[in-house]
């Protein structure tokens, strides 16, 4: 008797549940209606896109993309919010930069149901930011210049004579810098850049960019982003990159809620979207690479479960100018 009564409290707690979430569900979606917009701050590419997507889902909602770059887009938050004005809902910005938005108090927590299928490393524990995908730091070659076998296998193997004056880099990946210093220490960190630098590295500026001068053959390789170098070769470009450094520098793009936003459920809307599987499927079709635990990549290469990822936290934003700082100063870069 007392096992039946037991197996129906059980029923009726799952019940209970699921009559409390589609109720949270449908006043998220009333309120979201009535507010009717959501502003976005991105430093996606293709957030007008995704934006488009929503509205398909969601044809009562009109999502104001602002598009920008990192920190020109940090700054103009940070300027807006010196003057009183708040004007962002959600905003998606690089790892780095979040962390400095929560530190300033511009966003909030939110607990999106999505979260519970992003892995630890991917999302704070308070809710703050949950990453959309993820930016593999690696090293890209000219296969019509280099081959498989003779590519550096790992970071030591950079340090190599034959590649002196051949490495492409963005003079901006001072936080290659600092999440080795976090994962070797700083000593041996300062040790191997300072021999970096003897290589004779070739500045410019934009991951984006020098992929296609590798592909162009301006470069035997250099540091890219490993989605970049699999989308070029879906396009038969004669590129490809190393899985083997141990570790791979991976940021995230964290999405978040504004502190102050002036329509909030609409943007918990959006960011459910953006965190959902149909909307992280959607950011595959970019060969961009989802941060949702439960998806495969676009190519098998770019499994996670394959490769030795080193998230960089947003908790570790007050270090960057001093990784920039020293940086800069190791490459002599003014």
């Amino acid at each position: 008797m007392s096992s039946c009564f037991c197996a129906l409290q059980c029923v009726l707690a799952i019940v209970v549940g699921f009559s409390s979430a589609s109720a949270q569900d449908a006043n998220l979606l009333a309120a979201a209606k009535r507010e009717g917009r959501v502003v976005w701050y991105s430093s996606v590419g293709e957030s007008q896109q995704f934006a488009q997507e929503f509205e398909k889902k969601y044809p009562f909602i009109k999502v104001d993309v602002v598009r920008g770059t990192v920190y020109p887009l940090m700054n103009r938050i940070l300027n807006e919010a010196a003057t009183g004005n708040y004007l962002f809902d959600v905003v998606r910005q690089a790892t780095l930069t979040i962390g400095l938005l929560i530190q300033r108090g511009l966003v909030q927590p939110y607990e999106s149901p999505e979260r519970a299928a992003y892995a630890a490393g991917w999302k704070d524990k308070q809710g703050y930011w949950t990453s959309t995908d993820d930016n593999y730091f690696v090293i890209g070659y000219n296969t019509r210049q280099v081959s498989a076998a003779e590519a550096p296998k790992d970071w030591d193997d950079l340090l190599a004579p034959k590649w002196r004056g051949k490495i492409g880099m963005d003079p901006d990946n001072h936080i290659l810098y600092g999440a080795l210093e976090q994962s070797w220490g700083r000593n041996k960190a300062i040790s191997f850049f300072r021999r970096l630098a003897q290589q004779q590295i070739q500045f410019r500026k934009g991951n984006t960019l020098l992929s296609q001068l590798i592909v162009a053959g301006e470069y035997p390789l250099g540091f890219v982003y490993a989605h970049r170098v699999e989308f070029l070769k879906s396009q038969k470009a004669p590129m490809d990159w190393v899985s083997t450094m141990n570790p791979i520098v991976t940021t995230g793009g964290p999405l978040a809620l504004a502190a102050k936003a002036r329509n909030p459920n609409a943007g918990k809307l959006l960011i459910d979207f953006l965190l959902s599987r149909d909307g992280q499927l959607q950011l595959r079709k970019f060969y961009r690479i989802p941060s949702r635990a439960d998806l495969e990549p676009i190519s098998s290469k770019l499994d996670p479960k394959r490769l030795r990822l080193l998230p960089l936290s947003p908790a570790s934003a007050d270090k960057e100018e001093e990784w920039k700082k020293q940086f800069r100063a190791i490459f002599e870069i003014q």
